[in-house]
């Protein structure tokens, strides 16, 4: 059973879900067993940092997560930032399934990222 779902990105706005919060590096989304990560940095992540440098007043938040079952977690996220150009706005939605085997090592992550 997966104990924490924690978001940290260096420089962004986070929250962190779950009973251990000790032990996390930055710029990472983790997903934790017993304080063991499971899932190291997430393509979503990576692509917020490349934005970094574009964007400014850049927020990152959870919105909800799940345990689906024992193999499967689900993630509900938000972006919002304001381009530095022309001050316009960007929003992105996304949801991520994340499916482990046996041994709690993951499995299969499935992004899907929706541009508002």
């Amino acid at each position: 059973m997966i104990d924490v779902i924690s978001v940290c990105i260096d420089g962004f706005e986070y929250k962190k879900f779950g009973l251990i919060t000790e032990n996390i590096d930055d710029d990472c989304l983790f997903l934790t067993s017993k304080s063991q990560p499971v899932l190291g940095k997430a393509k979503i992540v990576n692509y917020f940092e490349r934005i970094h440098d574009t964007y400014t007043n850049l927020s990152f938040n959870l919105l909800n997560s799940a345990i689906d079952s024992d193999d499967t977690v689900l993630i509900s996220w938000a972006f919002r930032g304001t381009k530095k150009l022309d001050d316009s706005s960007i929003s992105l939605f996304g949801t991520s399934v994340v499916h482990f085997n046996k041994d709690k090592k993951v499995r299969h992550v499935k992004s899907t990222v929706i541009n508002a």
